[in-house]
């Protein structure tokens, strides 16, 4: 018993190195020292398991496969050597096991939310450019009426200029006209006042040629009367198409 009150360790717990302890002062600690806890005292060239010492017998609570501890150079160091970085406490096994398993979680709900953001991110894109779509057709159809009206206005414009251009013609025509019939009208009358002189004096001829004289004035008078009645036609003609021109 006094050795093992002599005996101090140095205990590898829950990932920090603590002591050195005396056994009595672990058991008043109420240390918990499993098989697989690493232990050291002064002397040891390496960290041991718990169960390889009889010290800790009545420590012991389980039964664990060995773990092979890191080697040290020193034999007669004061100091404990390195703890080794894959042998850690049952609970620090179960932390990193937690811990493990809530990373895989975390990973899990990162992709599942970087899978939302990107569906997302894609259904974003994929409605601006149906909006940017819609919008341009939309320019396009504005574009193209305005296109049309530009081109009716401008229609409409041409027809307009012929149309009064062929109201001009026409016109002109008309004034031409009414000209002709004026003249053919004063040729008329005096056509037939000849034809009155021809009928009322003697002049030094004989019967037939009176005959002759009266029946060739007749004759252009009937000439002026028809040309008369032709100029009236085309003189309504010209009226009819000015009034369909105009409407």
């Amino acid at each position: 018993m006094d050795s093992q009150l002599n005996n101090k360790y140095y205990i590898y717990h829950e990932g920090n190195k603590i002591g050195p302890y005396n056994i009595q002062q672990l058991q008043e600690m109420r240390i918990e020292i499993f098989p697989q806890t690493l232990v050291w005292k002064k002397g040891m060239e390496n960290w041991i398991r718990a169960d390889e010492d009889l010290a800790f017998s009545e420590f012991l609570k389980a039964s664990m496969p060995p773990e092979t501890p890191a080697e040290k150079d020193s034999q007669n160091s004061t100091e404990p050597p390195p703890i080794p970085n894959d042998v850690n406490s049952p609970k620090e096994r179960l932390y990193q096991k937690g811990t493990s398993n809530e990373k895989t979680e975390n990973n899990r709900d990162y992709k599942i939310e970087n899978n939302r953001t990107t569906t997302t991110r894609k259904k974003v894109i994929i409605g601006v450019i149906i909006v940017f779509s819609i919008i341009i057709i939309m320019l396009l159809l504005i574009k193209q009426k305005e296109d049309i009206n530009q081109q009716k206005r401008e229609i409409a414009i041409y027809e307009q200029i012929e149309r009064e251009n062929t109201i001009k013609k026409l016109n002109k025509t008309l004034n031409d006209l009414k000209d002709d019939l004026n003249k053919s009208e004063i040729n008329l009358r005096s056509a037939e006042l000849k034809l009155q002189d021809i009928q009322q004096f003697q002049l030094l001829r004989t019967s037939s040629e009176k005959q002759v004289q009266i029946n060739n004035q007749l004759e252009r008078i009937q000439q002026w009367e028809h040309r008369i009645e032709q100029l009236h036609q085309a003189i309504n003609k010209v009226k009819t198409q000015i009034n369909v021109t105009q409407n």
